[in-house]
């Protein structure tokens, strides 16, 4: 029902002792206002998902302590539903069941992959899975024989589907290998905190202890107040003369640089021990640990736990995404060495218009935007459905593009993408814009040396350089001692769109030597070792109690897979918990349509070729690749009333295909199903997401989404809560097709670790045909409803609704957006877009701004009948006159509020109108309304 301002009535602010943690509230806003806007998102949230009850996940995540409220006693959590049993079910007990029996309540099979087997050609079988862990040692794979096939738990007993094996290894197993003395040890002439340091300050987990006598008065320091470890300067080392620093000990890792005067140490807390488990019958390194049924940490450096990776990014503005990580990942400030790629052959460019194509309804025109870099490939094309088709096929993507349908083809893939080249082809060097699809051969990291194997089998992950738009991760296949590099396999690092010669931030981890935190391990397969460094009070202890070991081994745990002509009808998998899948970001990716993602075309549960298929009251968690992926043909599917958290990628995704042919009557035929035309159908449509609980995703790929579609249409999100994503909570990576609704979601805490992204985002860059719009042949797509939505753009959100390049034909109305750096926005040849009736509240720019970049872009836009609370003394809107805004925008009817109820800028419509900045609660209640 609608909410009352009663309801979110803001809290007192009074003295208590929770503090914000990196609330990523934007500066300017007053405490009183943000906890009021914190506490109305908790609210909607409940108005969303009743039962959830407290929601107290979402309370945590708004961090509405801080705010002085009490925290709820009860944690909402997935509870399993309870379905009738039809009779003639077939019963599956891991426990108690075998495959040799007759399926029945009485005479149970044992696995899931019995069961299917004994459905396959029943029209309407039910399989019912009783309580306990069921493992899938390999894919369970439905077909089109299995018809309206119903997979369920009983009757409220929680059955899970793990992709896990058991491990059995005894308490008794584990022998000391590296067991420190809890002492200090200590060394001089190296820095702990070299570059990290401020002068007399706190910086991150590295904390002024103040000045200090002596190295030793230092260290006293440190260990009164617990910390990982110390570093002291004397009175040589200028601007730093005796001060004491500590590193605080869940952000401590022993890496330390050469430099007089310094004086460093840690305590030797490493309690690391080993089991032989050559016995197994392992055949694969294990890549993915669980230890009772949590994640543990794949040996690393930086140390850090992934699961927590979100809390460690700071100083972050609502941008391109700046600041640094604090722990967990090697920081900018160390300024590491990356070694350029290899320059390779050129890719067959693909290019088709609207004059290849007869009888298609294709509106070009020379766009009048420029591109980045390159001024050769001056001016642009247009971009979405005003421009050419560009793709590549080859070139730096024949090495690490390697997706099933795809092949190495994409928008990225070609030298001269429209949207602008910063990549200098002579001198092999980019500049952090846009750019040809590549990434870099290797990492200077003199640590290696220490390294006993050469750091062969070591990953390394990485965010692109020039903006943290994607990580990327590669596998090392050497190391150069000569150089102290490690050596990338060319066929890794392909997970993103854009390329780039350099990277920023990164982490290296599978390496036997960084086995010294807690919880962290290493798989040594030749050897038929795993250690693991156990968290204990004090080293030398080993887990006396039994523990249980699994060890992720399945990527896929269902697929239900038919084709066009003979669909798999019918699938409803309802009431399971779905976990611990086996990683899937060094699997072949592929780049879906023009967005700036690769994507792996994979997930827990696979569909392609399916009408109808449900999941529904499922939990998702601790799924190390994708939730849900729905590939190619699917027509009327339903992901409603579940929970997915702490998922490796994307909780969602959706990705189709078209046709080879790159002109009308296919003279020109490519090698993969890339080219423009996608009337053949060959794509999801008629999806619905609603009521999904989506929480804790990107753990290991960050450029992952609650909701993640390409080459798909129609599709309608509803009645979804998530929060607490490292990018954009819903992403349509290009304009094909149109007609997709988003309505009453409420996102939270997104681009947590990135920028440049919103709560919502989108890309047009490529021209698709579909009838969708008006049932003739036609690049132009339906209009997209983005409706009734509360967005909280807080940490690196740059807009709400993040219409980027060349996005067009949505209509946005009646949205509360809380903060972000612009309301609307559309640029690089974006268009025709609407935007009415909204609440902004606390945006830098309720549109534009009015650079020159906007003014060239922009066209038929309107931005109308809006109440826009900016966060400014004078600005936040720009001037409404002719020639100071781009080509038929439509400015009118508009609310403004400031802190003085002036402009700066001249208004010359008087339907546009400025007051000063409204109370709290009239914000709130303008915002609510309009969603209500």
């Amino acid at each position: 029902g609608k909410l009352s301002l009663a309801d979110t009535a803001r809290p007192a602010l009074r003295s208590h002792t929770h503090m914000f943690q990196h609330s990523g509230t934007p500066p300017g806003i007053t405490a009183a206002f943000d906890c009021a806007a914190r506490n109305a998102t908790w609210h909607f949230g409940r108005s969303l998902l009743p039962e959830r009850a407290s929601f107290a996940t979402l309370f945590d995540a708004l961090q509405l302590q801080a705010c002085g409220l009490a925290r709820p006693l009860a944690v909402d959590e997935y509870v399993p539903p309870t379905f009738s049993t039809p009779r003639g079910s077939i019963f599956v007990d891991a426990a108690v069941g075998s495959d040799d029996a007759a399926g029945s309540s009485d005479e149970p099979l044992q696995t899931l992959e019995a069961a299917a087997a004994a459905a396959r050609g029943r029209r309407n079988a039910t399989i019912v899975l009783r309580a306990g862990v069921h493992r899938v040692a390999r894919t369970v794979r439905l077909s089109a024989e299995h018809v309206n096939l119903t997979i369920q738990n009983y009757e409220g007993e929680r059955a899970s589907l793990s992709g896990a094996r058991g491990l059995a290894i005894p308490a008794a197993a584990w022998q000391p290998y590296r067991v420190g003395t809890g002492d200090w040890v200590v060394r001089e002439g190296s820095s702990l905190v070299l570059g990290r340091a401020v002068a007399g300050k706190d910086s991150g987990p590295v904390k002024f202890l103040g000045v200090r006598g002596s190295a030793a008065a230092c260290q006293a320091s440190a260990s009164r107040l617990d910390m990982g470890g110390f570093a002291y300067h004397d009175r040589t080392v200028t601007g730093f003369e005796q001060m004491c620093y500590g590193v605080e000990r869940d952000a401590f890792t022993w890496a330390t640089e050469p430099q007089r005067g310094v004086t460093s140490g840690f305590v030797d807390r490493q309690n690391t021990w080993f089991a032989d488990v050559s016995s197994l019958g392992l055949t694969e390194q294990i890549v993915g640990l669980r230890r009772n049924g949590r994640r543990s940490i794949r040996a690393r450096y930086p140390n850090g736990d992934p699961e927590l990776s979100g809390d460690w990014l700071t100083g972050a503005e609502q941008g391109m995404g700046g600041g640094d990580y604090v722990k967990g990942w090697v920081p900018l400030s160390a300024r590491s060495q990356w070694v350029k790629p290899a320059r390779r052959g050129d890719p067959f460019e693909a290019v088709a218009t609207g004059a290849d194509w007869p009888g298609v309804e294709w509106p070009q025109y020379a766009g009048a935007q420029d591109g980045e870099g390159d001024r050769g490939i001056r001016p642009q094309d247009g971009e979405g459905d005003r421009g050419a088709f560009r793709i590549g096929i080859g070139g730096y993507c024949q090495h690490d593009l390697a997706d099933p349908v795809a092949g190495p083809s994409g928008y990225w893939c070609s030298n001269r993408p429209s949207r602008g080249q910063c990549w200098d082809r002579k001198t092999n060097r980019g500049t952090g814009c846009t750019q040809t699809h590549m990434s870099p051969d290797g990492l200077v990291l003199p640590r290696a040396r220490n390294y006993s194997a050469r750091g062969v089998g070591a990953e390394v992950v990485a965010w692109r350089g020039g903006g943290r738009w994607f990580t990327q991760r590669w596998r090392v296949t050497g190391f150069d001692r000569a150089n102290d590099t490690l050596q990338f396999d060319p066929s890794t690092g392909g997970q993103g769109g854009e390329g780039m010669t350099r990277a920023s931030q990164w982490y290296v981890e599978n390496v036997l030597e960084e086995v010294d935190s807690a919880e962290e391990f290493f798989h040594d397969l030749a050897a038929g070792r795993l250690y693991y460094d156990f968290n204990a009070s004090a080293p030398g202890a080993a887990p006396s109690e039994p523990q249980v070991w699994e060890a992720t081994t399945t990527r896929a745990l269902l697929s239900h897979v038919g084709t066009k002509a003979r669909p798999a009808v019918g699938l409803t998998v309802r009431g399971l918990t779905l976990r611990d899948t086996l990683r899937t970001d060094l699997d072949p990716h592929g780049m879906p349509s023009g967005g700036d993602w690769a994507l792996q075309r994979n997930g827990a549960i696979f569909l392609e070729g399916t009408e109808g298929a449900t999941v529904a009251q499922c939990h998702l968690t601790r799924l190390d690749g994708n939730g849900v992926f729905l590939s190619g043909y699917n027509r009327n599917a339903t992901i409603t009333a579940n929970e997915a958290s702490w998922v490796g990628a994307s909780a969602f995704a959706a990705w189709g295909w078209t046709s080879r042919c790159l002109n009308g009557n296919c003279s020109v035929r490519l090698p993969y199903p890339v080219g423009p035309d996608g009337r053949g159908g060959e794509q999801p449509r008629h999806t619905t997401i609603s009521h999904n609980l989506v929480r804790e995703i990107g753990i290991w790929q960050k450029q992952s989404s609650m909701w993640f579609q390409a080459v798909t249409t129609q599709t309608t999100l509803r009645g979804n809560v998530h929060f607490n994503g490292p990018r954009a909570g819903i992403n349509f990576n290009d304009g094909f097709g149109g007609g997709d609704v988003v309505e009453r979601n409420l996102l939270a805490n997104t681009v947590r670790e990135s920028g440049d992204h919103g709560p919502f985002n989108s890309w047009d860059r490529l021209p698709y045909i579909t009838t969708v719009r008006s049932g003739v042949p036609s690049v132009l797509p339906a209009w997209r409803h983005i409706r009734l939505n509360l967005m909280m753009s807080v940490y690196a959100s740059q807009e709400a609704i993040d219409t980027d390049d060349g996005s067009a034909y949505y209509k946005v109305y009646r949205n509360f957006f809380l903060y972000a750096a612009h309301g609307l926005k559309s640029d690089f040849n974006g268009h025709d877009t609407q935007a009415y009736e909204n609440v902004y509240a606390y945006v830098s720019d309720c549109w534009g701004p009015a650079g020159k970049m906007w003014l060239k872009t922009g066209a038929n836009n309107t931005f109308r009948d809006n109440a826009c609370i900016a966060n400014s003394d004078e600005g936040g809107f720009a001037s409404d006159c002719a020639g100071a805004t781009p080509v038929n925008l439509t400015i009118t009817r508009n609310r403004v509020f400031n802190r003085r109820g002036t402009l700066k800028v001249k208004l010359c419509d008087a339907s546009n109108t400025v007051k000063s900045l409204p109370e709290d609660s009239e914000v709130i209640a303008m915002g609510l309304e309009a969603i209500a």
